[in-house]
């Protein structure tokens, strides 16, 4: 039972990831009027994952967010679309956690390329910025 729950948790994985890579290749412009979220991590962030360093910052009134099936659809009441165009894509400064060919964004002079994996496992760095961007594609 073991082995199969392994298996299944792996194939789960490996689906995430395709789909997310998809979304992440696809998306493009930023949509008119809504800004970015920006959070740049503190030591006290570092080795927690991006979404429970989320869940800490919007139990202090910092944001809000919404996650459905694994995806953040929501920040601060601007919802993906439907057809996910636009929807919320996530960047960052940290290399080892990004792949500029799925994607980039540019904040504060710098490119930022697109999270290679989702809020749930991206291991924050101290220093490192990571950009929530509501895109259209």
């Amino acid at each position: 039972m073991k082995v199969f729950r392994k298996v299944l948790v792996g194939l789960l994985l490996a689906l995430t990831a395709v789909l997310s890579s998809v979304l992440f290749f696809a998306c493009g412009k930023s949509a008119d009027g809504v800004e970015p979220l920006v959070i740049v991590a503190d030591e006290n962030a570092a080795g927690k994952t991006l979404l429970e360093v989320m869940s800490e910052m919007e139990e202090n009134g910092e944001f809000s967010y919404k996650v459905k099936d694994g995806m953040i659809v929501e920040i601060n009441g601007t919802e993906n679309d439907l057809d996910y165009n636009p929807c919320w894509m996530l960047y960052t400064s940290d290399q080892e956690n990004s792949n500029t060919a799925w994607g980039e964004y540019e904040y504060g002079g710098e490119t930022l390329g697109s999270a290679s994996v989702g809020a749930d496992s991206l291991i924050v760095k101290s220093g490192e910025v990571y950009v929530w961007v509501y895109q259209e594609f």
